[in-house]
């Protein structure tokens, strides 16, 4: 009887250690940091009801930056199972970059659904000075596989401020949106991983309300480098903006003072997308910047664009 009253709770205990997240999270409180929460949701997955997680200290990212998706995490979430992250504007302040990665990003989400961001406080570390430590991304919406992509995902109501000088074109991103393969190690688009499956593209991708500054690129969505593919695409319904000045996103000094005068930067670019609409959006830049086009949507299918 010892053995078995020991073996249930030895079961009990595993149960409960494997539980997944759901309800209210606070940082502090219930986690320590926000890399904690993620380690938690990606190694557990989110249960019944989903979990809204409450970002209550500034931070500073940790090596790689934060990584919101893993095999577990993505299989759990769901419409009924939605993950919000408030940041309560909170700053966090970003890691240090490497060099040539496509991945370098403060926040990579990859693979998940039913995920919004609100209220990030996202800035460049002052200690990256050079193009090798410069972060590329603050938030990426990336995927897992060419079955998983990211859905109904939701960025709003975040600040985003980085140093406006990244050379690389189209490498520096307040919010990027791709099919790029998370822990991709190239930065070439024509590495992407074309969706094998409806799974695997990126849906539903809302972005709205946000203020982004000093970025050589304000907003990007990016099919990929073959546009005009059907399987390019399967890309679909990339919202930026909304229906009201209140979902505007405002954009200022994009473009980048070292290429001032051979690459454009771009407040918002969106390429090999299907159902784009850029809409209610404030966009505006100085004249140290290389700001030669605000909205450039190109080889994409079903646009609307009233910026």
């Amino acid at each position: 009887m010892k053995r078995i009253s020991l073996l249930a709770i030895v079961l009990t205990l595993s149960i409960f250690a494997k539980a997944q997240v759901t309800g209210v999270k606070n940082i502090p409180g219930d986690y320590a940091t926000l890399a904690a929460a993620i380690a938690d949701l990606n190694a557990t997955g989110v249960g019944a009801g989903g979990t809204t997680i409450n970002l209550n200290q500034t931070e500073t990212a940790p090596a790689g930056g934060y990584l919101l998706g893993s095999a577990t995490l993505n299989a759990s979430t769901g419409i009924t199972k939605p993950i919000v992250i408030n940041g309560g504007n909170n700053v966090i302040t970003a890691q240090t970059g490497s060099t040539g990665t496509v991945s370098d990003a403060v926040l990579r989400i990859a693979g998940p659904d039913y995920i919004t961001i609100n209220q990030l406080n996202i800035v460049e570390n002052t200690a990256n000075t050079t193009a090798a430590t410069q972060i590329e991304r603050a938030v990426a919406i990336m995927a897992f596989s060419a079955t998983d992509g990211s859905q109904n995902i939701t960025i709003q109501n975040c600040s985003i401020n980085l140093n406006g000088t990244k050379q690389d074109h189209a490498a520096e991103v307040g919010i990027f949106v791709t099919n790029i393969l998370y822990n991709n190690t190239t930065s070439t688009y024509s590495t992407a991983v074309l969706p094998t499956a409806p799974t695997g593209k990126f849906d539903s991708i809302i972005i709205k309300g946000n203020t982004i500054n000093n970025c050589y690129n304000g907003i990007a969505a990016h099919g990929g480098t073959v546009a005009a593919t059907a399987a390019n695409l399967l890309q679909t319904k990339v919202i930026i903006g909304g229906t009201s000045v209140a979902d505007a996103n405002t954009i200022t000094n994009h473009g980048s003072t070292v290429l001032a005068t051979t690459t454009a930067g771009y407040g918002i670019y969106v390429n090999a997308v299907t159902n784009v609409y850029v809409s209610y959006n404030n966009l505006t830049a100085i004249n140290i910047f290389n700001a030669q086009n605000h909205v450039h949507v190109t080889s994409s299918a079903g646009d609307i664009v009233a910026s």
